[in-house]
């Protein structure tokens, strides 16, 4: 391939029930700000799905037990607190900042407008994705069926976090099943139970 990867700097990810797919709508991070939009398969996702939660899964048991520390209360591993509990409260919290499907992965912290693909998009479907990881967080590159097309969307650990629970919304719109996603992120949803450790 001679031409240089194209970088997404902002997306928008959501569930589109008439495809049961995900579609992510990246900006394209160039000159010319156009917008790629990429459909994503249930198949797809449930293989990517933990190999992220792996990476990221550690991290976030840490930054949780560090805060309970520092707020003057008992950390993690002091009480024996499950990691399930840790990171539920965690997730909780991101729950909350997460109010609807359709969220904004940015640097910016001001609200901005959805991206939204137009009838000039370039629009495929993903076949394949590489997972580049690194100690502060990702980089996804997606690929077309042929390879001839490429995107990489590089997230941070703090991005990470949040397009999972973007991603675990869009599983839960789909009633796609949850085995993929880990008891941390899925035990405070209503009608589920963690599965107890032993």
């Amino acid at each position: 391939m001679d031409k240089a990867l194209r970088t997404i700097s902002r997306i928008t990810t959501e569930y589109i029930p008439q495809e049961d797919r995900v579609r992510l709508s990246g900006q394209i991070n160039d000159q010319s700000e156009a917008v790629c939009v990429l459909w994503l398969t249930q198949r797809l996702l449930r293989q990517l799905v933990p190999v992220i939660i792996k990476w990221l899964e550690p991290r976030v048991v840490e930054t949780v037990s560090l805060k309970d520390e520092t707020a003057g209360t008992e950390g993690v591993a002091s009480t024996g607190r499950s990691r399930t509990a840790a990171a539920g409260a965690k997730r909780e919290r991101t729950q909350q900042n997460d109010s609807s499907s359709r969220r904004q992965l940015s640097d910016q912290t001001e609200s901005v407008e959805p991206v939204r693909g137009n009838q000039e998009s370039e629009t495929w479907l993903v076949y394949s994705l590489n997972l580049q990881q690194s100690s502060d967080g990702m980089r996804l590159v997606f690929r077309s069926q042929d390879s001839s097309t490429e995107v990489c969307m590089p997230l941070n650990e703090e991005h990470l976090e949040r397009w999972m629970g973007i991603l675990m919304d869009c599983f839960l719109r789909g009633s796609w099943p949850l085995d993929q996603w880990p008891d941390w992120m899925t035990a405070n949803l209503p009608g589920r139970q963690a599965r107890p450790l032993h």
